[in-house]
């Protein structure tokens, strides 16, 4: 990978900045003149972090230039033959990522270009700065290598599968995720059903207990029976008499209701109901005559003649406008033999009033007709008026007599139910005691019934939960043992152990001139150089380890290139040492080093590589 065109504008101190590397490019300032600024802007751009962000990137905000908003680093990244453009810009709220060629959300170019370049996230963080590396978790430390080398992972054989099993570390990954979230579920319903407590006694006999109380319940219900009987036969005399007694009632009752149903007052009596007769009877009569005087025609409906009504008014309209020269009325080929028109005015006239006197007698004739039909309904209704209170006075004569002989019916069988004893009640019966005692006997069984019933309902939950933790701990077990066997202390220490010979020789080689040799411990983790742990090294001398580590990742990954600051630290002679592998055509064979070191101090180690070193100064 080779970092061409490389364009900061308000990162960190640089406002803006803009740079085409070389193969070998040293970058050299007065201290805070913003060296380290352009390899983090490296390190930004194709990894979306670096110093003042945390692992996840977070804490872009405080790379923007003091008094700016807006950031934004592009470069053009050669790679195997092609080249793509990388932007990625901070716009004061979020970032985002372009890459020519790839599309979709910035994270999603941004996997793309990853996956161009053939490394993770993490191993490109840790290629450019080696001392992210050694910042890692061991667990991640060890992901790290295995993705970075050739691994073969062998699963010993087992009971299930009788011979050893190799598999790729992209399968062993799957297979300890998937334990992971199986033993994780497993955990959680597990806490979800905690254990129960067992029954403190067994359950006991449930059927038998059953059966003593339907025993106890059907003694009990036959000595209630014979009790019953007995009591039945002291009371029979009584309850006949009481009985009768209440027929008797009842019967008063009914003709009572019976009148209600008859009339609506309950005063009314037989003379009511008559004298609302004579009332209605003395009306008909005097419908009657009203009806008498109407059936024969009045004066005013005396027939005029024989003509009609029509004829007479035709008559009388041809007669006014008769001319006596046009011939006679009746044919105008006839002369008529009246010469006079007011003779025919009075024809006319008279012609007229016989008209008016035939709709007057018509209009009475109509009068009295109306008249007689109201009188002969009001006739009928007063008709069915009288029928019905006939009736009605009928019916209350009756319901007397029958009232009188229901009250006289009561009042005799009152008479007989007063000499009848009764039976006393207060005196109990033989039984009773009997009775009650099983009656105890059986509620006492029926508590005892359900405390065994609770038992058993408590044993059989406590069975049930029981073997449901028993099948959860197993699926924990096997979610542990396969965490175990695929996770980061598994099957893959050995493999990584094999394979990470070969990663040491390559970090030895640019760590052997400066007089140290890096071991690799898998299990348990550990890092040591010339005998001494990693983090035990001063910092010169971790900062050399670093340099050799990212630059055998760099090898090993085939991406071909890195970064190191802060080569001012080092003394002149180990900064020739740092000239010869890294600068040197005979160095490590890298694509492309960009190197940063403050102005001061000696640069003798670098003055006769003009024609090797690009010199960029800030």
């Amino acid at each position: 990978m080779i970092v061409r065109n490389l364009t900061v504008e308000n990162f960190r101190s640089i406002g803006g900045k803009a740079i085409e590397p070389d193969r070998r490019v040293l970058i050299i300032g007065k201290h805070g003149a913003g060296k380290s600024s352009i390899l983090d802007s490296i390190r930004w751009l194709l990894c979306g972090l670096c110093r003042g962000t945390d692992a996840g990137g977070r804490g872009t905000a405080k790379l923007v230039r003091t008094g700016q908003k807006q950031m934004s680093v592009s470069a053009t990244i050669e790679h195997k033959g092609e080249s793509k453009m990388l932007v990625r810009r901070f716009d004061g709220t979020d970032t985002s990522f372009t890459a020519t060629g790839f599309h979709g959300p910035s994270q999603a170019q941004a996997d793309a270009a990853l996956a161009w370049l053939g490394v993770s996230r993490e191993l490109l963080t840790a290629i450019l700065d080696g001392d992210r590396f050694f910042a890692l978790g061991h667990g991640d430390a060890k992901a790290l290598l295995m993705a970075l080398l050739p691994c073969s992972i062998t699963v010993p054989a087992t009971s299930d599968a009788h011979e050893d099993e190799v598999i790729s570390l992209e399968v062993c990954d799957k297979r300890y995720e998937d334990a992971f979230d199986r033993r994780k579920v497993a955990k959680q319903q597990m806490k979800d059903r905690p254990a129960l407590m067992p029954p403190t006694e067994p359950p006991g006999d449930i059927p038998g207990t059953e059966a003593q109380i339907e025993l106890r319940r059907k003694e009990r219900e036959g000595l209630v029976a014979q009790r019953a009987s007995d009591q039945g036969a002291a009371k029979g005399a009584a309850t006949g008499s009481q009985r009768a007694l209440t027929l008797a009632q009842t019967r008063v009752r009914q003709v009572e209701d019976d009148r209600k149903r008859i009339v609506v007052n309950d005063a009314w009596t037989v003379e009511d109901a008559l004298s609302r007769v004579a009332v209605h009877v003395e009306a008909l009569e005097s419908l009657e005559r009203t009806i008498a005087s109407l059936v024969e025609p009045g004066a005013a409906e005396t027939a005029v003649g024989a003509d009609s009504y029509e004829t007479l008014l035709a008559r009388a309209v041809a007669l006014r406008k008769h001319d006596p020269e046009q011939g006679c009325v009746m044919s105008r080929d006839v002369t008529c033999p009246v010469k006079s028109k007011r003779t025919f005015s009075i024809a006319a006239k008279a012609a007229e009033a016989d008209a008016a006197k035939l709709l007057t007698a018509h209009d009475a004739r109509l009068a009295r007709e109306a008249e007689l039909a109201k009188v002969q309904g009001s006739i009928e209704t007063t008709t069915l008026a009288i029928r019905a209170w006939t009736e009605r006075a009928d019916a209350l004569k009756q319901n007397d007599v029958a009232l009188e002989i229901a009250k006289k019916e009561l009042g005799d069988i009152q008479g007989e139910a007063a000499g009848v004893p009764v039976a006393p009640e207060a005196q109990g019966h033989p039984l009773d005691a009997q009775i009650a005692d099983l009656a105890a006997r059986i509620q006492k069984g029926t508590s005892i019934l359900q405390a065994k019933r609770e038992r058993l309902a408590q044993q059989t939950a406590y069975l049930a939960r029981t073997e449901e933790r028993k099948t959860l701990q197993k699926a924990i077990d096997e979610g542990e043992a396969a965490c175990t066997l695929y996770g980061p202390s598994g099957v893959r220490v050995a493999a990584l152990q094999g394979a990470v010979g070969s990663f040491e020789a390559t970090v030895n080689v640019a760590l052997k001139p400066f007089g140290f040799e890096l071991t690799v411990q898998v299990e348990p983790w550990s890092v040591v150089v010339n005998g001494q742990p990693y983090v035990m090294l001063s910092a010169s001398e971790q900062w050399r380890v670093a340099i050799a580590l990212q630059c055998a990742m760099a090898q090993v990954s085939g991406l071909g290139s890195t970064l190191v600051d802060q080569v001012d630290m080092l003394l002149p002679s180990v900064r020739k040492v740092l000239t010869q592998l890294l600068v040197l055509p005979d160095g490590l064979p890298l694509e492309q080093v960009i190197l940063a070191r403050a102005h001061e101090g000696d640069t003798s180690s670098f003055a006769a590589l003009g024609g090797i070193l690009q010199v960029v100064e800030l």
